[in-house]
C-alpha cells in the first residue's frame, strides 16, 4: 500500500509539474497559455552569468602600474585570465562565475518576489563546440537546462536569448567582444547562426517552460531594417522546420517598430517584437517607470499600427504590447 500511494503521489508532483508552465503563443495582440487566457510575463534579466557584459559585473578593472589590459569585454576578461593563469585555470575560474552568479535556487527566489519569467541570455561559444557549427556543446546546455529545470518546478517561464552570436550582431560590449560586427557582413557566421538556432531549437523543442526564443539580443550591426527583417526570415524558416510551438522574439536593434511587418504578411506566426529603451539617470524606480510608459506612448503615436502598454494603464488604445522583462525592454505582439 506504501509503495502505491509513493507512486501515486509522485504521478502526481510530475503532472502538477508538467501543467505549471502551460504552452505560450501568441494570440491576437497578447500571449496566451493553451487554455487561451492571456498571459503577462513580469520577470528579470539574468545577464552577466553566461555572457558577462563589464558594466555589471562589479570588477575592480582598474589596474595602474601593470602592464595588464584594459577588460572591455568577455572576450578580454577571459583571454586576460587565460594569458596570467594557463588555460585550465581559466576555465575554473569560469565555472566558479559561472555558478557564483546564477543559480536553481535565484529562480525560487524571484518566483518568491513575484516573477513568472526569467531571461536567459549567453554567448554562442558556450553552448556550440568550437569550430562545429550546429553542434551543440553539452557542458553549456546542461547549464542552461539546470535553470530550466526549476523553472518548470516553479512555474517560471523562460525566455532562451542569443546574446552574443556567430560574429557578433554589433560592435558594442553586450555581444561578447568589441569591434567584431561581422554578422551581417559574413554570410558563413549567418549560416553558422542559423544552425546554431536550429541545434537549440531541435533540442528544446518539448520544453513548456520555454516561453520563446529571443533571436538577437540588441542586433544593432544590421546595416538596415530590411536586411534584419530579411536575416529573421531566414531564421525564422529554419526553426519552425524543428520546432512549430515556441514563440519567436524578434528585436528591433534600435531601429523601431516601423520596421516591423505584419506576421501575416511574411507568413509568420507565433512571434514577438521587442524594443529595448533604457534611462539611465533613472535614480528611482518610479522614474523609470514613468520614463517606460511615455516612451511607449512616443512608440504608439509613431506607429502605423495602434499599440497599447498592457502593464502601464497610461492608454486605452487597441495594442500589441505582450509582455516586459524589468524596467529595461518591452515586447510587443504585432497584430496579424
Amino acid at each position: 500500500m506504501r509503495k502505491i500511494i509513493l507512486s501515486l503521489l509522485i504521478i502526481l508532483s510530475v503532472r502538477a509539474n508538467a501543467s505549471s508552465t502551460p504552452w505560450l503563443h501568441s494570440q491576437g495582440l497578447t500571449l496566451a497559455n493553451t487554455k487561451g487566457a492571456p498571459v503577462t510575463l513580469r520577470g528579470v534579466n539574468l545577464g552577466g552569468a553566461f555572457l558577462v557584459e563589464v558594466w555589471q559585473s562589479a570588477l575592480n578593472l582598474e589596474h595602474t602600474g601593470s602592464n595588464l589590459p584594459d577588460i572591455k569585454d568577455e572576450w578580454t576578461l577571459w583571454q586576460t585570465l587565460s594569458d596570467r593563469f594557463g588555460r585550465a585555470k581559466m576555465k575554473t575560474l569560469r565555472e566558479a562565475w559561472r555558478n557564483a552568479w546564477i543559480s536553481p535556487d535565484d529562480i525560487s527566489r524571484l518566483k518568491k518576489l513575484g516573477c513568472n519569467a526569467v531571461r536567459i541570455p549567453f554567448n554562442y561559444r558556450m553552448v556550440q563546440k568550437p569550430d562545429e557549427p550546429g553542434v551543440l556543446r553539452k557542458s553549456g546546455i546542461e547549464r542552461i537546462e539546470l535553470l530550466l529545470n526549476r523553472c518548470k518546478n516553479e512555474g517560471v517561464y523562460a525566455i532562451l536569448d542569443m546574446h552574443g552570436a556567430p560574429g557578433r550582431q554589433s560592435d558594442d560590449q553586450p555581444t561578447g567582444r568589441i569591434g567584431r560586427n561581422l554578422l551581417f557582413k559574413d554570410a558563413q557566421k549567418q549560416q553558422e547562426t542559423i544552425a546554431l538556432w536550429t541545434a537549440l531549437a531541435k533540442h528544446f523543442a518539448s520544453h513548456s517552460e520555454i516561453a520563446g526564443y529571443d533571436l538577437l539580443n540588441e542586433p544593432m550591426g544590421a546595416p538596415d531594417g530590411k536586411a534584419l527583417i530579411s536575416f529573421y526570415n531566414r531564421l525564422y524558416a529554419a526553426i519552425r522546420a524543428v520546432d512549430s510551438r515556441h514563440i519567436l522574439f524578434m528585436e528591433d536593434g534600435y531601429k523601431g517598430i516601423q520596421i516591423f511587418p505584419r506576421p501575416a504578411d511574411m507568413g509568420w506566426e507565433n512571434v514577438c517584437y521587442s524594443l529595448h529603451f533604457y534611462q539611465f539617470g533613472a535614480n528611482s524606480p518610479e522614474v523609470h517607470y514613468q520614463f517606460i510608459a511615455d516612451y511607449l506612448l512616443v512608440v504608439a503615436r509613431s506607429s502605423t499600427r495602434p499599440l497599447s502598454p498592457v502593464p502601464w494603464k497610461s492608454t486605452t488604445r487597441k495594442g500589441v504590447v505582450a509582455c516586459g522583462f524589468g524596467n529595461y525592454s518591452q515586447c510587443l505582439c504585432r497584430e496579424t
